[in-house]
């Protein structure tokens, strides 16, 4: 097994042989790894390699069957998603709510709970939000199908972010954007994870998001981390399944 890497200062997020199945099928196996404070950390694999499963143990949305995982020191669970630290999340569909304004979208977080802001100071973030990913104010009062699906994803963005929250979760930020506008959206996760400090964890298949946002990356394959390291390292990687998954090509191809 790749043991998990603590070389990057203090951790943020451990995950400790944590193995997870459903039914008959296992998804996940003696999976170890450590993310650190401040670290922009992704995970690739195939289809079905278990990602989003690992994803959604860290969230506190599925329990592992064996193993434990800590965020900040504290188990993530329903009740307490992502062991309480302040969590910002980009869904892979931007699941923006239809029947809401994009201010209400974006300000969503900041509207609820026992420290929800006044309507004002939250359409102030939610523009400041908005602005910061390149939108104009002028959206705040549109609904989500007045939008692009770049501006789309733009906003949802802003929404993760609008709570400056300590850890930042992306779940295929690049799905259903055409290469210019994936690049966009790419320069925007960079240039915001750099700028906060933020703890960023990344679910994609799109390596050119795993070069523009990551630092460290961790192959899943056949329910184990098969291969963890620096992302420049990714192209001298000797994994055999590793070369095919980052060149995108087929199993029977011989290299």
């Amino acid at each position: 097994m790749t043991q998990p890497d603590a070389s990057h200062g203090t951790t943020a997020i451990k995950v400790r042989n944590v193995s997870k199945g459903f039914g008959a099928s296992k998804v996940l196996d003696d999976v170890s790894l450590d993310i650190a404070k401040g670290e922009s950390f992704a995970l690739i694999g195939r289809s079905g390699a278990g990602k989003s499963v690992i994803l959604k143990c860290i969230l506190g949305l599925l329990s592992p069957d064996s193993g434990t995982i800590t965020v900040d020191g504290k188990t993530p669970s329903l009740t307490n998603i992502a062991g309480g630290a302040r969590i910002g999340m980009l869904f892979q569909a931007g699941a923006l709510f239809d029947s809401m304004t994009v201010f209400r979208n974006v300000a969503f977080q900041l509207l609820r709970g026992p420290n929800r802001l006044p309507v004002e100071q939250a359409r102030e973030i939610a523009s400041q939000k908005l602005q910061r990913v390149g939108l104009e104010p002028s959206v705040l009062d549109l609904y989500p199908s007045e939008l692009s699906g770049g501006m789309q994803k733009r906003a949802s963005l802003a929404r993760a972010i609008a709570t400056d929250p300590d850890i930042l979760f992306f779940d295929e930020p690049t799905t259903g954007l055409d290469p210019i506008r994936a690049a966009s959206i790419n320069r925007l996760i960079n240039g915001i994870v750099r700028e906060s400090g933020n703890t960023a964890i990344t679910i994609t298949h799109d390596m050119s998001s795993v070069r523009a946002i990551a630092s460290r990356v961790a192959f899943l394959d056949s329910c184990r981390i098969a291969w963890i390291g620096p992302a420049d390292g990714l192209d001298q990687a000797e994994q055999p399944e590793l070369r095919r998954f980052v060149s995108g090509l087929p199993d029977d191809c011989v290299e």
